[in-house]
């Protein structure tokens, strides 16, 4: 399980193949010169659509993300590699923190072979 931040980073699904890539070659550069700069530790890896930093130090890094730009929205996020297992372990330990009494949660998959 790792902690950071998930980043969104708007209409770049509009740009050809080659202009996608180069935006965000720039956009993962950016983040990550203005997070050396501040002297915090991370890890970014870039996903289709999103970005994930990896980071112990979240609220620290939000203040220097929202300044980047480019980026749409970010927010806190946990990132869970290790299949359905994993999910399905972390939701039992950590449900009570965020689901109410008398709410539901569920796990819908539609792809991906987990």
């Amino acid at each position: 399980m790792k902690k950071g931040i998930l980043i969104a980073f708007g209409e770049l699904f509009l740009k050809s193949e080659r202009v996608r890539s180069l935006f965000l070659q720039k956009l993962v550069k950016n983040i990550s010169l203005s997070l050396t700069k501040s002297k915090i530790k991370f890890n970014i890896y870039p996903s289709r659509e999103r970005i994930f930093v990896e980071t112990e130090e979240v609220e620290k890094a939000s203040k220097i993300i929202k300044n980047v730009f480019g980026i749409s929205w970010f927010c806190e996020a946990i990132f869970l590699e290790n299949g359905i297992e994993e999910v399905l372990d972390f939701v039992e330990k950590n449900y009570e923190k965020w689901i109410k009494k008398n709410q539901t949660f569920a796990i819908r998959l539609k792809k991906g072979n987990l």
